[in-house]
């Protein structure tokens, strides 16, 4: 009878758990995927200046509402226009980052795959899309990004 007694026990407390972890891997209020564009004002690294459309998705750790992006990519896609028509696309991994919902910050770095160049960037959301936007590569300000949240 005891047995019993405590497995109903461990179901109870499962079942409590699992209707309560909405609120322990709350989603943090940023979306995964965004879209824009990415101006380079000089070069960074290997990666050229200019003006690209880009790619971000984003990989956030979301247990008891830690804000801090573990992963995702990021892709410069070839210029359409100017001197770099038909160029290689720059793809990134995100390496680190982090989202602040107290002053609605979000900064991240991701390394470039076949080049290893590091960029930071840095912007603030506002109204599911990324404002202020800017672009270093190491301590050099070297663009501004915008982008727009596309999902969740």
């Amino acid at each position: 009878m005891k047995k019993r007694g405590l497995g109903v026990l461990i179901a109870v407390v499962s079942l409590v758990f699992i209707l309560s972890s909405c609120v322990l891997f709350k989603g943090t209020a940023v979306g995964k995927n965004w879209v824009g564009t990415v101006e380079l004002l000089q070069a960074a690294g290997d990666v050229a200046t200019g003006t690209y459309a880009v790619s971000i998705s984003f990989k956030f750790e979301w247990l008891l509402g830690n804000s801090k992006i573990n992963g995702g990519t990021i892709t410069f896609y070839l210029p359409t226009t100017g001197e770099r028509i038909g160029a290689e696309s720059y793809k990134f991994n995100v390496t680190t980052g982090e989202y602040k919902e107290s002053d609605t910050s979000l900064t991240f770095k991701a390394k470039e795959i076949d080049y290893n160049d590091i960029l930071e960037f840095t912007g603030t959301v506002a109204s599911k899309a990324i404002t202020n936007g800017a672009i270093t590569y190491g301590v050099l300000p070297v663009g501004s990004f915008s982008i727009s949240e596309q999902g969740s």
